[in-house]
């Protein structure tokens, strides 16, 4: 027969993204020229906030070196939830900054070549990693932060002279929606090419493109139904990236470790039960806050997306961790789990008195990163 378990009256709220935005959400390795250099540019003033304010009729590469600035000069973070607020005569750009390549290369000229002659996937690379196998399309990089898409899947909107184009990471577009068309008739074509509402959206756009032609597609995608929005440039025809990890792409957890859906192992009978105070649990738990941080850092998944954990610990009479599992896990990261089981083992507990074995539920709470799910526009309703 099982010890009953007693639910702990706590809540860990794990905040892995408290502080500025854009910080340790967006795993990345550096090299040491990059670190060098990073810690040189990091020397460097901040540029103002007001080179966040752009005119409506500014273009996509006046966008493009406000990003590259802000992204060279480490100044990108931003907790404004949105990528632009205002209207058609001026802009302010919002969004958090996330480049996934350094230092952002420019916009095209024209696009409409390049989509004219394939309706091919295309592939989509972020500081999450890539999406899409490759092959004849497009690649784009996104340079403002985004989750890990919950299918694994994109939709690219190219933004160009001759109208709107759509392309998807997944397979080939039908023509019938793969444009050129009027911005007004974007979110018709939409419909037709994602996979479903959870698909992410990149768009990008010519370099003469103007910010109001922008702000007005924006305008179009209906707040909250429409995926997480991400701006991102294309990157020269015919460049390729390597092949990416499937499971790692889609942001999938096929795996079970660390989970026991079930609940603990039956305890050994003959062992006694033991009861340890909350108060001192509570106390022992404290570093798991900051280091479940890191673990969300670390998992380079869709942690970012936050949700609800239930770990399940058993102490043995010694105060130390005989099990850990997770019985549930609204976030469907095996990275995370691992590292925080991990981290629970390493953590020092108080001796059960009277003693013995003691069996634990503790409710975990990973809120989402607000800057990953940005808005297209602040004042949009």
């Amino acid at each position: 027969m099982p010890y009953p378990i007693r639910t702990l009256a706590l809540f860990l709220l794990v905040f892995p993204f408290a502080g500025a935005c854009g910080g340790k959400a967006h795993p990345q390795s550096e090299s040491p020229a990059t670190l060098a250099a990073a810690k040189t540019e990091a020397s460097k003033p901040e540029p103002p906030s007001s080179i966040r304010d752009l005119k409506g009729s500014d273009s996509f590469s006046d966008l493009l070196k406000v990003a590259s600035k802000l992204d060279r000069t480490q100044a990108g973070n931003s907790e404004s939830g949105c990528l632009f607020r205002g209207g058609e005569g001026s802009l302010r750009f919002e969004a958090d900054v996330a480049a996934a390549v350094h230092p952002l290369i420019e916009a095209p000229q024209d696009l409409s070549p390049s989509l004219e002659n394939s309706l091919s996937a295309v592939q989509i690379l972020t500081r999450w990693g890539q999406v899409g196998a490759g092959g004849p399309g497009l690649t784009l990089v996104t340079f403002t932060s985004v989750p890990q898409p919950i299918d694994g899947s994109y939709v690219a909107i190219f933004l160009t002279a001759k109208g709107v184009y759509l392309r998807s990471t997944e397979k080939e577009v039908d023509k019938a929606h793969a444009g050129p068309f009027p911005t007004a008739d974007l979110l018709k074509h939409l419909k037709k090419v994602r996979k479903n509402t959870y698909s992410n959206l990149a768009v990008t756009a010519e370099e003469g493109i103007r910010l109001n032609e922008l702000r007005e597609l924006f305008g179009t995608l209906k707040r909250g139904e429409n995926g997480a929005v991400a701006l991102a440039v294309s990157l020269p025809e015919n460049t390729r990236l390597p092949a990416p990890d499937p499971a790692r792409a889609a942001g999938t957890d096929e795996s079970n470790e660390a989970m026991c859906t079930e609940g603990l192992s039956l305890p050994d009978p003959k062992t006694p039960q033991g009861k340890v105070e909350a108060e001192a649990m509570a106390q022992a738990l404290e570093p798991l806050k900051e280091a479940a941080k890191d673990c969300v850092a670390k998992s380079g998944d869709k942690a970012g997306t936050g949700g609800n954990l239930n770990v399940q610990l058993r102490l043995s009479a010694q105060g130390s961790v005989k099990e850990a599992c997770f019985n549930r896990d609204t976030i469907g990261s095996a990275r995370l789990r691992q590292c925080l089981v991990e981290v629970l083992r390493k953590l020092s507990y108080p001796r059960p008195e009277p003693s013995g074995e003691v069996d634990l539920a503790l409710p975990l709470v990973v809120p989402a990163d607000p800057s990953l799910h940005q808005q297209p526009l602040c004042d949009a309703s």
